[in-house]
C-alpha cells in the first residue's frame, strides 16, 4: 500500500519513515500495518482495525513501558498517522480500535520522493555548474569539515539520541523542533568514550526518565543528560534500594550483562 511499509515479520522499518515520524513511531505503525494485513484483523466502516489496551501492546513491544506506548500512540494520532475508534458491542468495553490513515501516509511517500528528487537535482545542477572550473580537492574539504565538527558518532549513538528526543517532543513540540540529532548523538559518544559510560547504561536512563515527574521536566537535551548523569545514576541506585529495603531484602549482586549504577 505504501513504499514506507513493509508487508512481512519480524520488527522492520525503513530509515525513510523513521525519520519523517520518530522512531518509536516508525516501528508502531509497521507492526500495526503488519497486524492490520493479518487474519485477526477487523473489517468496520469500510477499514480494517486492529482492537487492543496498552497492556496488550506492551506484549507486542516488551522492550517498552505503557507510558512509552501511550506517548508513541499519542504522537501518530497527532501526526494524523493512524484513527482510533471503538466497535466494541458492549458498551462498557472501552478498548480502542486502530487501524492507519493509508492517505496521509501516501502522502507523507509522495513529498519524501520528491525531496529526494529535488536533492539529486540539485547536486547535478552543482556538478553541471562547478565542472568547467572545479579545482577544489573534496577529499581534503570533506576532512576538514569532519574535523571540524568533530562527529563521529554511530549509529547506536544517533538510535539513543533519537530515542530521547522521541521521548521529549510531545511533551515540548516546539522545543524539540529546533534540536539537532546529530549534535546530540556526538554528545552521546562523547559520553560512552570519554565518561566511560556503556550503551546499556546511557539506554536506562533514558528510558527511566519519563517515569520521573522531576527528571523528566530538567533533562531536555543529550548536553544536560550529560552534565545530570551522574545524579541521576545515584536517583535510581537510590530508587532501587529504597525498594530492596521495602521488601527486606538486600540488593542482588550484579551479573556480567545487568546494567550496574
Amino acid at each position: 500500500m505504501s513504499r514506507l511499509l513493509i508487508d512481512d515479520y519480524p520488527i522492520q522499518v525503513l530509515p525513510k519513515l523513521a525519520k519523517e515520524v520518530g522512531l518509536n513511531e516508525a516501528i508502531f505503525l509497521q507492526q500495526l500495518h503488519y497486524w492490520l494485513n493479518g487474519k485477526n484483523a477487523k473489517e468496520e466502516a469500510g477499514r480494517r482495525w486492529i482492537y487492543n489496551t496498552y497492556e496488550d501492546w506492551q506484549k507486542q513491544f516488551p522492550f517498552w513501558s505503557v507510558i512509552t506506548i501511550k506517548r508513541t500512540v499519542s504522537s501518530l494520532s497527532k501526526q494524523k498517522l493512524i484513527i482510533k475508534d471503538n466497535f466494541n458491542k458492549a458498551g462498557f468495553d472501552k478498548t480502542i480500535w486502530y487501524s492507519i490513515d493509508y492517505t496521509t501516509l501516501k502522502g507523507m511517500s509522495r513529498r519524501e520522493y520528491q525531496n529526494d528528487t529535488t536533492r539529486v537535482s540539485k547536486r547535478y545542477d552543482g556538478e553541471y555548474q562547478n565542472e568547467p572550473t572545479n579545482t577544489i580537492d573534496y577529499t581534503e574539504t570533506t576532512t576538514e569539515t569532519n574535523k571540524e565538527k568533530g562527529r563521529k558518532f554511530t549509529d547506536a549513538h544517533l538510535r539513543l539520541a533519537t530515542k530521547l528526543h522521541n521521548n521529549l517532543k510531545n511533551d515540548f513540540p516546539k522545543e524539540m523542533k529546533k534540536v539537532d540529532l546529530e549534535k546530540w548523538a556526538d554528545i552521546i559518544r562523547l559520553m560512552q568514550e570519554r565518561d566511560e559510560l556503556t550503551i546499556e547504561q546511557i539506554e536506562y536512563v533514558i528510558d527511566w526518565l519519563p517515569k520521573s515527574d522531576f527528571w523528566f521536566g530538567n533533562i531536555r537535551s543529550a548536553k544536560k543528560l550529560r552534565e545530570q548523569f551522574d545524579k541521576l545514576r545515584y536517583e535510581i541506585k537510590s530508587e532501587k534500594n529504597r525498594g530492596y529495603r521495602k521488601k527486606g531484602t538486600p540488593p542482588p549482586k550484579p551479573k556480567n550483562n545487568d546494567v550496574y549504577f
